[in-house]
């Protein structure tokens, strides 16, 4: 499984902490006492002056609220990197049709995530397992592994190695052979007997062919048929991807916008179950003086 998680992790994690700390139970408190420290000196710092302030207020009230506001943050945090997980797979489904020739649906659906929570604010966007062995090679580069047909027919082939579809093969409209001939080839290359239809190696009236499997094939019919070899498989050296498929980067270019947006569409759905403050509150400043 292949990940895309620690930027979005870090992204709750900076807005839970900031936003927090802003509406936190003491932010009433902590934000007099800076004003009422930087309000006692003069520009220069080292000239006292008074402010005096008559207010009237409810901060029972009001410091209960921003509490219940700072409560919902987690939540709404861990709601927004949820929803930007899933908006990215989008993204990710354009590129691999971008930078892949006919990709089939099972690898334009390689995506899946893994939701946030307010015990762990990291939601996960991954590369199923099936499919990361051979998209992996193409986000890092490199050699790439070898596919499942490739293992199963080394053990019935003799021969482990990678293979190229040859000119006796018909293949899908990605480019790929279908698991029918896959079967097909399997079985016949079980087969010792004459009737087996196949076989591994270079064939001797053709010194210059490649190493392969290869059929033996019937063209024509009547007086005119004749027989004839045609390849299914050719070997081939260990293919090396280049990299070209920018799995992080796609979802680092679009990550920090889609969590804005679903981070305030979130956290305004959260402040709706939160109990307004009571009518009753009033914050007036009715008298400031201010004497050198």
């Amino acid at each position: 499984m292949w990940f895309f998680g620690p930027l979005v992790g870090t992204i709750g994690r900076f807005v839970t902490t900031t936003v927090a700390r802003s509406v936190g139970p003491n932010f009433g408190r902590a934000l007099g006492r800076s004003l009422l420290r930087a309000g006692l000196r003069g520009p220069g710092g080292d000239q006292p002056r008074v402010i005096v302030l008559n207010i009237h207020d409810n901060l029972e009230d009001t410091s209960r609220w921003i509490g219940d506001i700072g409560k919902q943050v987690p939540f709404a945090t861990a709601v927004a990197l949820t929803r930007t997980a899933k908006r990215l797979i989008p993204f990710e489904q354009a590129e691999v049709r971008r930078v892949f020739d006919r990709p089939i649906p099972y690898t334009i659906k390689a995506f899946g995530t893994t939701p946030a929570t307010k015990a762990n604010l990291t939601a996960t966007l991954f590369i199923k397992d099936r499919q990361a062995k051979y998209l992996l090679p193409n986000i890092e580069g490199g050699r790439r592994g070898q596919k499942a047909f490739e293992r199963r027919l080394g053990s019935d082939a003799g021969v482990n190695a990678y293979w190229a579809p040859g000119g006796g093969v018909k293949l899908t409209g990605a480019g790929n052979l279908t698991l029918e001939q896959i079967q097909d080839i399997a079985v016949k290359l079980s087969r010792s007997d004459k009737f087996s239809g196949v076989f591994v190696g270079v064939p001797q009236n053709m010194p210059n062919a490649p190493f392969g499997i290869w059929a033996r094939v019937t063209r024509g019919r009547g007086r005119n048929a004749s027989r004839g070899l045609t390849p299914l498989l050719v070997r081939i050296e260990q293919p090396h991807y280049k990299k070209r498929f920018d799995f992080h980067g796609v979802a680092e270019r679009q990550v920090r916008r889609i969590f804005d947006e679903e981070f305030r569409r979130a956290f305004e759905a959260a402040k709706r179950d939160v109990k307004p403050i009571s009518p009753s509150v009033q914050l007036r400043a009715k008298k400031m003086v201010i004497r050198l």
